[in-house]
């Protein structure tokens, strides 16, 4: 299955552990955009909730949602084990508190969480793993394992709508990504080297990003209400919604 290409790569030891490096250089909005989705949530602090998150990788989102919200029970599901090895360890202080589920997201029914149990879903750059058709029904389990006016919530990558806007997005990209290695990393050199580095590692890692458009279109379809876009620059956003 395609989708087994994407845990694959994330699989290989080396890829792991410079995961972290590879996302400063790539996506530094990460933090903040992370800290835009914790600070939206309106739940109290000291609340006793249950999550998931979805693809949790190194465990930076659950770490930072641990420091939020340090009552919560989080279920960390992820298809690589070896990324859960390295969640474990960062997770290390909240071990009480977290459950790993190593499986494929298009079939997380197989965590078999009780319907209306979770008070929310995060997730960040991870779904865009998913084709439109996959997302579509994930989406539809997330909201069946939803509590009422529970919601979700996840930051990830785009493409535009339009060709020559997503043209103009990756030449920003690549500049950026230029600036912020400032030749210290042989993949990013300059622009050639840089856009063969992305095509190469997005096609072994079966990215298939939807607009922003056409994710709000399969989140609506999938019944949820109140979807709302809480950030956007260039090819990343965040998006919410609850189950109403």
């Amino acid at each position: 299955m395609k989708e087994n290409r994407s845990i694959d790569a994330y699989n290989k030891e080396n890829r792991v552990y410079k995961y972290d490096d590879n996302m400063n250089k790539m996506h530094p909005n990460r933090t903040k955009m992370i800290e835009i989705a914790i600070e939206f949530l309106p739940f109290n602090q000291q609340q006793s909730l249950n999550a998931i998150d979805i693809g949790i990788g190194t465990g930076y989102f659950s770490l930072e949602f641990f420091k939020k919200f340090p009552q919560t029970h989080i279920i960390g599901v992820d298809g690589a084990e070896a990324m859960i090895e390295i969640a474990k360890l960062r997770l290390d202080d909240y071990v009480k508190n977290i459950e790993f589920k190593i499986c494929d997201f298009i079939n997380l029914q197989e965590i078999n969480q009780e319907k209306d149990s979770i008070d929310v879903v995060f997730s960040s750059y991870a779904l865009h793993h998913l084709n439109s058709i996959e997302k579509e029904n994930l989406y539809k389990i997330l909201k069946s394992i939803l509590k009422k006016n529970g919601w979700i919530l996840y930051a990830d990558v785009i493409i535009a709508d339009n060709y020559e806007i997503e043209e103009r997005f990756q030449e920003i990209r690549i500049k950026n990504i230029l600036e912020r290695t400032r030749g210290n990393d042989n993949r990013f050199l300059d622009d050639i080297s840089t856009r063969n580095y992305l095509d190469d590692l997005e096609k072994n890692e079966n990215d298939q990003p939807q607009s922003l458009s056409k994710d709000i279109e399969l989140i609506k379809n999938a019944g949820f209400s109140n979807v709302e876009i809480l950030w956007k620059e260039y090819r990343e956003m965040i998006i919410c919604a609850q189950n109403k």
